[in-house]
């Protein structure tokens, strides 16, 4: 098991990166941007993650509760 090939975990198992195929999608919205990456094992997806920035952050200003 001294393959030097870089992985990458899949629904297969882990999988050599360089037999996959590599898309990218980027979404621009009003409130976020999201970058989807989606590798591919013929027509199958076998990962796909996504990375959102929000373009206004949470705020940190406290709200009463009313106790009962």
């Amino acid at each position: 098991m001294n393959d030097p090939r870089p992985l990458i975990h899949t629904t297969k198992g882990n999988l050599p990166v360089a037999e996959l195929d590599y898309d990218v999608r980027w979404e621009d919205a009003p409130g976020y941007t999201k970058l989807i990456e989606t590798y591919r094992l013929g027509d199958e997806i076998v990962r796909e993650s996504a990375h959102v920035m929000l373009k206004r952050g949470a705020t940190t200003a406290g709200i009463a509760a009313d106790i009962y």
